[in-house]
Parts: structure tokens; sequence; C-alpha cells
């Protein structure tokens, strides 16, 4: 994002030198699937709104939290200038929402067993410290987020890089059994 936010992020699976998504990271999409029924791995980069927020044609889909592989996907500036972050709008994609409605194979309905599942937002600053935490819930107590929400993030205040972490109540021998993804759109940051 040159010239403009200085926003960037790395696919986890960079880290094995593969660059493989399934490994965790944030991929831009422009899929949308209305059909619940179709959230399923092989529609992961859908949401299930008709387009990005204020209408937009792209946005982003996170994939990722640290229990998979021990660290979270995350975005951070090119640049390395410390910034606010003020906020990005977020909703669960239709592989995550139809998970959280209906369950599936793996994870439980959310909703029939009053549980939840969250993004966990920590900044950090140039020196590698931490900033803040701010939470985000998709889904609480059994209650869904279903449309483009905005998430604040202005708490963390000055930050380099922002780490993504899901976590969530469906847990099994491997961590979080619900999709950890969730799509965003729409970064605006201070400058």
């Amino acid at each position: 994002d040159d010239g403009n936010t200085f926003l960037a992020h790395i696919i986890i699976g960079g880290l094995f030198d593969d660059n493989q998504y399934y490994y965790g990271g944030h991929a831009v999409s422009n899929y949308s699937e209305l059909d619940l029924s179709k959230g399923t791995y092989e529609n992961q980069l859908a949401i299930p709104v008709a387009t990005g927020h204020n209408g937009s044609k792209n946005f982003c889909v996170h994939f990722g939290s640290s229990t998979m592989m021990g660290i979270a996907p995350y975005l951070y500036f090119s640049d390395d200038v410390a910034r606010v972050i003020d906020h990005m709008y977020v909703i669960p994609t239709t592989y995550t929402l139809n998970s959280i409605i209906n369950g599936d194979g793996y994870a439980k309905s959310l909703v029939s067993q009053k549980g939840s599942l969250w993004i966990t937002a920590t900044g950090y600053d140039a020196d590698g410290n931490e900033t803040g935490s701010v939470q985000f819930d998709l889904c609480k107590d059994g209650v869904y987020v279903s449309d483009w929400t905005k998430f604040d993030l202005s708490a963390l205040g000055k930050v380099v890089m922002v780490v993504f972490d899901m976590d969530g109540t469906d847990k099994g021998d491997w961590g979080l059994n619900t999709p950890a993804y969730f799509a965003y759109d729409d970064v605006a940051v201070q400058f």
C-alpha cells in the first residue's frame, strides 16, 4: 500500500519459505456468498454480504490464530513509522458465519451452545513493546455479527505492527474448532 497507508502483511507460510495461505495470513478477495449452506472451506474467501464495506469491490480476509502456528497474522507499516490505526470494519466470512450458526464437522454451533468467537488486536511499537490490546466479538454468548461493523483500534496508540489473533469457546485438541477467518475493509490510519 505504498504512498497510501504503507500497511503490509506477510503470509505466515512465508516463515517456512513456501508462502501458502493455509498456514495463515491475509488475502485480498472480492468473493461474496450469501448462501450460508455454501459456507465451507471451499469458499473460505467469501463474505456473507454482497460487497465490501461501503460498497467496495475488494476487501481482505484474515485467516489464522496463534493456536494454529504459534504466531498469528499481522499488519505492519512497511516504512517502520509508528502510526495510530483508528479503526477498520470487520465481518465474519461466510465459512465462519455458517459454522457459528450451524456448526460443521469440527465445530459446534456457537448459537446453540451460547458460545463466543473473538478477535484480539495487539499493538507493538518500534522496539517490539506491546502498546495495548483490544477485542472485537464476532459472536458473544450465541449472538453474532452478520454485517460490516466498526472495530475501534485507536486505543492501541502509535504502532508499527498489529497482531490479529482469534480465539473462542469451542476448542479441541488442536485449538480453536470454529474457523479462524474474518474479513476486514476500510482500515483508517491517522497521519
